[in-house]
Order: structure tokens, then sequence, then C-alpha cells
């Protein structure tokens, strides 16, 4: 029993040093991006590539009607 324990602990902790590993790179990337000027803004109305095209074809558009208003006030 104390085996199996051993070995979620041992599984445990190197998924816990993953996330730490990932977010560390993460903050770093951060602030090279920071640094130089470059980011990236996140928001409901702010769509990448694959999202875009889905858009185009389902409305043959890339954003809805009520969207281009929005972005035209701004």
């Amino acid at each position: 029993m104390s085996e199996v324990k051993a070995s979620i602990t041992d599984a445990d902790s190197q998924w816990t040093s993953s996330l730490a590993a990932l977010r560390k790179r993460a903050v770093e990337d951060g602030r090279k991006a920071l640094k130089l000027g470059v980011y990236k803004v996140y928001g409901v109305k702010n769509l990448d590539r694959a999202k875009k095209a889905v858009l185009v074809q389902i409305f043959k558009s890339e954003l809805p009607d009520d969207w281009k208003e929005l972005s035209s006030e701004i």
C-alpha cells in the first residue's frame, strides 16, 4: 500500500514541477513581450484566424453585423 502512495506522490510531484516550469516560462515570455512592446489582446470579440474562417463559412462575413457596428464606433 505504501508503494502505491509513493508512486502517486511521485507522479503528483512530477505534474506539479511541470506546471511550475510551464508557468515560469509563460511569465518569462510575457516579460520579454512587454519589453519588446508586443502584446496580444484577448477578448470576446477578438478572433483568431481559425474562428474567423468559421464565421466566414457560417455568416459569409468575418464578423456578425452587430459586432461590425460596435467596431466602427471605436
